[in-house]
């Protein structure tokens, strides 16, 4: 004997189908928006990058604590004439709250440590090699910024940047 099979009628099924599609949407709307919230893939299109080793970064947007030595991208402000305010940027905080800032002849040193030697860029901003020689405390929620490049456009030539500043920590992927 045959058994026949039992038939979902129509309507039943299209109604399954329509629920079934806007929960597919909805799950897929939740998941992207909080993917986009907290996380993002940056890429660095610089000709000349202040960090000559990666060019990509997965950034995430919600950070507890900045620490030293982490990559973090942030939002320009006052770095004319080579990054409009808002730019985002992304370079290494070698300098937090309370380290000592020194910038002179032999380099720039955090703490007594040498992080990097010359001023590139002064004569491009039209300034004498002198003029950024200072030694100072960073204030709380401000942080020294550096690239690795010995042509970085970072702290120390246009200063401190703001905790307000700082979009998320990015990790260097390739």
């Amino acid at each position: 004997m045959n058994k026949s099979k039992e038939r979902i009628p129509p309507l039943q099924f299209a109604a399954k189908a329509v629920w079934l599609i806007v929960f597919m949407v909805g799950t897929y709307s939740l998941l992207k928006s909080f993917v986009s919230e907290n996380y993002s893939i940056m890429i660095d299109t610089q000709d000349i990058r202040c960090i000559p080793e990666y060019s990509v970064y997965f950034q995430l947007k919600k950070v507890d604590a900045i620490k030293r030595d982490q990559i973090y991208v942030f939002k320009a402000m006052g770095l004319e004439p080579f990054f409009e305010d808002g730019a985002t940027m992304g370079k290494y905080v070698v300098g937090i709250e309370g380290d000592i800032v020194t910038i002179n002849k032999k380099g720039v040193f955090i703490n007594g440590t040498l992080k990097t030697t010359g001023l590139m860029l002064a004569e491009k901003l039209g300034e004498t090699k002198e003029s950024f020689y200072k030694t100072y405390e960073i204030p709380k929620d401000k942080f020294f910024f550096m690239g690795t490049a010995p042509r970085s456009y970072d702290s120390r030539y246009w200063g401190l940047a703001d905790i307000s500043q700082v979009r998320g920590e990015a990790i260097p992927l390739w």
